[in-house]
């Protein structure tokens, strides 16, 4: 019971790792899945920028707090309740791909990622 808005172009072309990218974007769509209400939208958008590729995944779930953001470079912090694993991981994906990883949330309505590969 969730709406999923994809806005990418059919057309478009990136030189990268794609079983890096197909990871990175299956997590983060399965994270903005999980953490939306019944109902809930979530909005995929990727295009191309002068810096390279740019993929917007936002929900209007349940945020994070600016600590649970900051736990995700934490890696003593793993454990077996929602440990945030995946999105350690996705974040080592992406720093690969020479990207970068940004999350604009507000605690209680939307958490956004923004992810830039170059």
């Amino acid at each position: 019971n969730l709406f999923l808005k994809v806005d990418c172009s059919t057309d478009l072309q990136f030189d990268t790792d794609a079983n890096f990218l197909k990871i990175i974007i299956r997590n983060l769509v399965s994270n903005a899945i999980k953490f939306s209400p019944e109902k809930g939208v979530v909005y995929v958008s990727v295009f191309i920028t002068i810096d390279g590729l740019m993929l917007s995944l936002k929900n209007n779930g349940k945020g994070m707090t600016k600590e649970q953001i900051a736990e995700l470079n934490n890696w003593q912090s793993i454990s077996s309740s929602s440990s945030g694993l995946g999105l350690k991981l996705t974040r080592e994906f992406i720093e690969k791909l020479h990207g970068t990883l940004e999350i604009l949330s507000e605690s209680e309505n939307t958490t956004e990622f923004l992810v830039n590969i170059r």
